[in-house]
């Protein structure tokens, strides 16, 4: 998969989470389980930042998504993947 398509991929799971948090504060009918749902929406969202935002070539986090070169290996995050 592409880096760019797995830092949309963050950011759409970022903003549905967002989205969600807002609609929770604007109307909770059950609140014990909009938070739950918003908390576990937050730790997905989390675990994918990590999980799929990492340098193609040495596998270490990117801190940041409009970087242009790894701060690690000094590789260009040229958007091609290592194989």
């Amino acid at each position: 998969m592409k880096l760019k398509t797995k830092k949309t991929i963050v950011i759409i799971s970022v903003f549905i989470t967002l989205a969600f948090g807002l609609f929770s504060i604007l109307y909770s009918p059950f609140p014990e389980l909009q938070y739950g749902i918003l908390l576990g929406l937050a730790i997905v969202s989390l675990i994918l930042a990590v999980v799929l935002l990492r340098c193609p070539y040495c596998s270490k986090h990117i801190r940041h998504l409009d970087q242009n070169y790894c701060a690690y290996c000094g590789r260009e995050l040229d958007d091609e993947e290592k194989y």
